[in-house]
């Protein structure tokens, strides 16, 4: 007597390494001649196996006949003969196997990119779809939901596969999953033991509100066109919507105008006209913001009151000198201004301005809502330093309606005024590489004052805002100033950038000029031995990536520099490019030879990256190759975190 057992009565050996092969148990305790075999539907005989003896406790069939060859899909009988010493004979029942090599394919999709569980009934829930083409049924089946990390935070299985499966936004512990995108994993077993499986595209779970802030000035405006107050300003943010909207309503809710805006929410100045372009009738009207994200959260911000009022008022003065010296006050008075008003009520705030010949405000003496009759100035500037020019008092009125009228006297002498500064810098761009063209920046000065000059400074700065240089002196400047392009440590300033200057001129009255402006550097072509060198650290690549960037004001930048960089690959046409990538190490003098190894893989990422697209502008690709060196050769020791960013570059090396 003998029993017989399979692993499994289907299987698929296509080899996946799953179900490949059948195992098939037997158990006797009888010695005899046994005969194994499978045989097809048709009772002929694909395989067999005789032996004497004990029979084998185990033996796999893997789908293959006599000839090695695989087998046709279909059914099979395992069935065991045996014969003992005495002429009994054994039969086993037959043992049907299915081999089924068919393929199965699943497709999973989602309803919703964005959904949004907050239980406002609207995008609450996401629903999944699945697609399943398969000949063999299906054994189980697993959903997971999964988040950026490819963390699982709710899984869904089963036997049948269903054809809709909903998510809520539950996970562990009823809890709403945070806001975050995440994706679903599908995965299913077969009978015959193929597992497809399928992948939703990330989507979003946004439980959030759309944010928007909301304030207003000058909410009472008049907008008669004086210029002043003549808006609204509507000062809100909010971004990362597809739409924004905004509108003016009246009192019975009736439209008046709106505007509308994509992604990122701008400020808004009403001048109080409606759609048509009409100046509206003066009243208190509403303004109203809102948007809806992709989840079908709405936010709505409202100002209920912007008032419109108009209406006229007038003012006026007059001062008591022609000319006057401020120093002199205490024995010749002080400058009185006479101040007229006609209409008294409803003043906000008073204030006059005593402004140079290019109406430079260098005082401003103010008040509340009660206006005086007279006001004294004693000639001081805001700062307390005595004056020295030609001047006007400029007289205004704040209403709380929104008016603003003001009056100038005519001009008056006093004695003040800033130092005037100029600077002209060439040539632009500025490339200081020693081959005689353009080597030198000459620094133009230019200063005007009415009294004497006690110091000046002018300052060059890094690309990252630090002092390179300066250069300063006590009195006057002189016209002009030669920089061959170093620093004050007698660093060569690095290619590509843009360098600024700060000039600061103070005369004797502590009134101090400043001129800011920016120094734009060449490309440099530096000879190194034998050899031409080019060193550039501003090429910009994405964040942890060797992918250049390619669009915004980086994207610009870039573009810039390489078209710069064919030019002058173009020029040295005799030459081989070795193109160089060089990484900062940011792991200190602690590095391991495994991030060493990744420094160099990804520096050469990025020398292939800029080499690809130096070819893209004509520069032949068999002229130039690439090497990744890593953070082995920087400019600047690892530890001056302040200049590290100089050994993230890429160097063009110009060989015979």
């Amino acid at each position: 007597m003998c029993d017989v057992a399979l692993t499994d009565s289907v299987f698929s050996p296509n080899g996946d390494g799953n179900k490949d092969i059948v195992k098939i148990k037997n158990t006797s305790r009888d010695s005899a001649q046994w005969n194994l075999k499978i045989v097809n539907s048709n009772n002929t005989t694909v395989k067999e196996k005789e032996t004497n003896g004990v029979v084998p406790a185990l033996w796999e069939f893997d789908g293959r006949g006599e000839d090695l060859t695989l087998l046709a899909n279909g059914e099979y009988f395992y069935i065991l003969e045996g014969v003992d010493k005495a002429g009994n004979k054994f039969i086993s029942n037959k043992k049907k196997i299915v081999m089924d090599n068919s393929s199965s394919t699943l497709l999973l999709s989602n309803n919703y990119e964005v959904f949004s569980p907050n239980r406002d009934k609207i995008k609450d829930s996401l629903t999944f779809t699945t697609k399943l083409d398969s000949n063999s049924s299906v054994k189980s089946w697993t959903l997971s939901i999964q988040d950026r990390n490819n963390k699982i935070i709710k899984e869904f299985n089963g036997s049948n596969t269903p054809k809709e499966i909903k998510w809520d936004g539950i996970i562990a512990n009823n809890s709403v999953a945070p806001d975050s995108k995440y994706r679903a994993v599908m995965r299913i077993e077969t009978e015959n033991g193929n597992r497809p499986e399928s992948t939703t595209p990330w989507f979003e779970l946004d439980s959030k509100y759309p944010e928007i802030t909301l304030s207003v000035v000058n909410p009472l405006f008049s907008p008669n066109g004086d210029t002043l107050k003549d808006n609204a300003i509507l000062k809100q943010s909010g971004r990362g919507e597809e739409l924004y909207t905004g509108t003016i309503y009246r009192r019975d809710n009736s439209v008046v105008k709106q505007w509308f805006w994509k992604n990122n929410l701008a400020h808004l100045e009403w001048d109080g006209r409606d759609s048509s372009g009409n100046i509206v009738s003066d009243g208190s009207y509403k303004y109203s913001i809102e948007a809806t994200d992709k989840g079908g959260n709405k936010t709505i911000k409202s100002i209920d009151s912007i008032i419109v009022d108009t209406k006229d008022t007038d003012i006026f003065i007059t001062y008591s000198k022609s000319s006057f010296a401020p120093d002199l006050v205490r024995s010749s008075g002080p400058q009185t201004f006479g101040l007229i008003v006609n209409n008294r009520d409803g003043i906000d705030s008073w204030s006059i301005s005593i402004v140079d010949r290019l109406d430079k405000v260098i005082k401003v003496l103010k008040g509340g809502s009660i206006v005086p009759e007279k006001v004294d100035w004693d000639g001081k500037d805001n700062r307390g330093s005595f004056t020295n020019g030609e001047y006007r008092a400029i007289f205004n009125i704040v209403y709380t309606k929104g008016n603003s009228p003001e009056y100038s006297t005519k001009a008056f002498v006093c004695d003040s005024k800033a130092p005037q500064v100029k600077v002209t810098t060439s040539p632009t761009p500025f490339s200081p590489d020693s081959d005689l063209v353009d080597d030198e920046l000459l620094i133009e000065l230019g200063v005007k004052d009415d009294s004497l000059i006690k110091s000046w400074s002018f300052n060059i700065l890094d690309p990252k805002g630090r002092k390179f240089i300066s250069f300063d002196g006590e009195g006057k400047p002189g016209k002009k100033i030669i920089w061959d392009g170093k620093g004050s440590s007698g660093e060569l300033v690095q290619a590509a950038e843009e360098y600024t200057y700060v000039m600061e001129v103070t005369d004797a009255v502590d009134h101090v000029g400043v001129v800011k402006g920016s120094i734009p550097v060449d490309i440099l072509v530096i000879k190194e031995g034998n050899k031409l060198k080019i060193k550039v650290s501003s090429i910009i690549f994405e964040p942890n990536s060797a992918k250049l960037v390619l669009s915004g004001k980086n994207g610009e930048s870039n573009k810039k520099i390489l078209d710069r960089l064919s030019e002058i690959l173009k020029k040295y046409s005799s030459y081989k490019i070795v193109v160089e990538g060089h990484a900062n190490n940011i792991y200190g003098s602690e590095i391991t030879k495994g991030q060493k190894s990744g420094l160099i893989t990804f520096s050469n990422k990025r020398a292939v990256e800029v080499k690809n697209s130096l070819s893209k502008l004509g520069i032949s690709s068999g002229r130039m190759s690439t090497v990744g060196v890593g953070g082995n050769v920087p400019l600047v020791d690892v530890n001056d975190r302040e200049n590290t960013w100089k050994n993230r570059r890429v160097e063009f090396i110009l060989v015979k």
